[in-house]
């Protein structure tokens, strides 16, 4: 005689069969699409800085713009390929399963945020078939690396909050590690240091553990870095992170030309303005920034020196561009000067629901636990903000916002069908009573 399944092994054959459509539906739109085809413009940067690195040994201090690139996604490519860049096939392999893996960590995200196991699935399924993350493996990008890290350093931050001393110690220093490592792929994400070690301080009476807690995250994080950091003080005899990219993206995300291109009336308008700015603006900026900079670091500087300049020479123009760049985070379409009418009227069908549910979870979240949101809705608010002197695209936003949006559309949605009754299981766990396991 058979028995039943219980409940936990149906929730455990229901997340497995949530990540085996995730996979299904990568490795049919990387078909469709092509195992070896490349077109995104960053991609064969990284390709070429995966491939200098296995030829040489070495890391090229440059790659197609005047930076290194961060080494999260060219290492991955180096080892995952065992020194075999050129196999396109095996890198979106594996950038499907890095992928297929940030839907799982989404999920247990999800159920140690809201405390809940249906919106927990549901925001998997929603990952599983989210287009824009779909999207992302079809060709050579960071993201999937960047969110499975960021996602991960989100996820164990949490269940430290939720967890008491000392088990929360172990997972505060994986925390630290993941971020360390997105920051390492992205260096945007070295903002979550202050944030994350502000976030814990805050986060009960001041006392030894809450010290030590904060302690354990920096170091923890400062322990992942300090061998990039180390080579680079070894290759260029300055201190830096991750990369010299800074000053760079400052200059170009603050610069009127650029401003102007994004604007434009036409496609043919918007692709002409591209190569204006790329083969003449930019080139002849490059030229005094190599004359005036002879190391990485003085490169960025420099860079940083120009766009600091035009601020001051013409303050209102660039505050009207740092508030542009604030509004462009949240479009919730795509460009129509790149993408299709069909393409950015689904991408609006998708990303107007997901921001609307997504604000009404974070209500219902304020509502129930009111600290847990309070970080939520800093986080978001941060991560807008900190890209607000650069050159704001939609997959800046949706590697930081997409997944949390996910997570919070899921509560509405699932508390929307539910309708009037009972308590949920989440207004039931504030009063201490049921609670998924974190293990």
């Amino acid at each position: 005689m058979m028995l039943a399944p219980t409940a936990k092994t149906r929730r455990h054959l229901g997340i497995l069969a949530i990540l085996v459509l995730a996979f299904l539906v990568r490795a049919a739109v990387v078909s469709w699409v092509g195992w070896n085809s490349v077109t995104f413009g960053d991609a064969r940067d990284y390709l070429n800085t995966a491939t200098h690195l296995c030829v040489s040994g070495e890391y090229p201090d440059r790659g197609n713009l005047p930076f290194f690139r961060a080494p999260g996604l060219p290492l991955m490519i180096a080892v995952g390929t065992l020194c075999h860049p050129a196999d396109i096939w095996l890198i979106k392999l594996e950038l499907i399963a890095i992928d297929v893996l940030g839907v799982l960590a989404l999920f247990a995200l999800a159920r140690v945020v809201l405390m809940a196991e249906a919106p927990a699935h549901l925001a998997a399924l929603a990952a599983a078939i989210n287009p824009f993350f779909v999207a992302q493996v079809a060709d050579v990008r960071s993201e999937p690396l960047f969110m499975l890290f960021m996602d991960a350093a989100l996820l164990c931050f949490f269940m430290a909050q939720r967890r008491g001393w000392p088990a929360s110690m172990a997972t505060l220093a994986l925390s630290g590690c993941s971020l360390a490592l997105a920051a390492l792929t992205r260096p945007s994400a070295l903002i979550g240091i202050p944030f994350f070690a502000i976030a814990w301080f805050a986060g009960g009476r001041f006392n030894r553990q809450r010290v030590a807690g904060v302690v354990i995250f920096v170091v923890s994080a400062g322990a992942v870095m300090t061998p990039w950091v180390v080579r680079n003080a070894v290759a260029t005899g300055e201190l830096i992170l991750v990369n010299d990219a800074g000053g760079y993206n400052v200059w170009r995300g603050t610069h009127p030309e650029l401003q102007r291109l994004l604007g434009s009336a036409t496609r043919d308008q918007y692709r002409a303005r591209v190569r204006h700015f790329q083969t003449y603006t930019q080139a002849r900026a490059a030229a005094k920034v190599d004359a005036r900079a002879s190391s990485p670091r003085e490169r960025s500087h420099e860079w940083l020196r120009l766009a600091l300049d035009r601020m001051r020479e013409h303050p209102e123009e660039e505050i009207a561009i740092l508030g542009a760049n604030l509004a462009r985070y949240w479009r919730p379409w795509l460009s129509s000067l790149e993408h299709s009418r069909i393409a950015v009227v689904l991408s609006a069908a998708w990303l107007l629901p997901l921001f609307v549910l997504g604000a009404a979870g974070l209500i219902l979240l304020l509502r129930r636990d009111r600290q847990t949101a309070t970080i939520v809705g800093a986080w978001l608010i941060v991560t807008w903000l900190a890209h607000a002197p650069f050159q704001v695209v939609m997959r800046f936003r949706i590697s930081y916002a997409d997944p949390v949006l996910l997570i919070l559309a899921s509560l509405a949605l699932t508390e929307l069908c539910r309708g009037p009754g009972p308590e949920s299981r989440l207004e039931s766990e504030a009063r201490g009573g049921w609670r998924p396991e974190l293990s």
